[in-house]
């Protein structure tokens, strides 16, 4: 007699799945620590992000009263949502941690200066969870460029100052001879020639 096939359970996959990401987060700042938090959700906000319908680069996370919130995070209400229900995509959200995260969070933030910043919004195990970084910056990307544009512009002044091309001579060669056909004279080429090297510089 044929013994029955027995069929192993299928495991689910335990990978968290990304549903939204704050990409300009990790370039702005200096992330040291990180923090996978739950959300207090509605049921037509859990459904839009089951569908991908969300965003976290233009949101913060603040504390208050010794909790801590997301706002500026914009969920999308999907067409099916219920007429009844008021939506609202960009509502301020509350984050579940535990005490003692919770403590080092404000230690950090109110005594050391530092910054908490939305990472990604991700599937774990079929709960959505937002990823938080504790972050110093922002990262002083302007300050440094002011440096490196100065000289740029006072090497202008004179052969003996003025620092290599970033585009070579042969670039800088071709915007001076379009110049002068177009009748413009030094003037335009040299013009073109600052723009260039401070795109890249930027």
């Amino acid at each position: 007699m044929k013994k029955p096939e027995s069929k192993a359970p299928k495991k689910a996959s335990e990978a968290p799945r990304l549903i939204a990401e704050n990409r300009r987060a990790r370039f702005d700042y200096f992330i040291e620590e990180r923090y996978d938090t739950g959300l207090v959700l509605e049921g037509w906000e859990v459904k839009s992000l089951r569908a991908g319908k969300a965003q976290v680069t233009e949101a913060y996370v603040f504390l208050r009263n010794g909790e801590v919130f997301l706002t500026g995070a914009h969920i999308t209400p999907l067409k099916t949502t219920s007429t009844h229900v008021h939506a609202e995509p960009t509502r301020t959200r509350k984050l579940l941690l535990n005490r003692r995260e919770i403590a080092h969070l404000i230690g950090a933030v109110e005594r050391k200066g530092y910054t908490i910043v939305p990472l990604d919004l991700h599937w774990d195990r079929g709960r959505a969870k937002l990823r938080i970084g504790l972050a110093k910056g922002p990262r002083e990307r302007t300050r440094l460029g002011a440096r490196q544009i100065a000289p740029v512009a006072a090497g202008l002044g004179g052969a003996a100052s003025r620092p290599r091309p970033l585009l070579g001579r042969r670039a800088t060669k071709r915007f001076a001879i379009g110049a002068t056909q177009m009748g413009g004279g030094a003037k335009p080429a040299i013009e073109c020639d600052i723009a260039h090297r401070l795109q890249g510089l930027s």
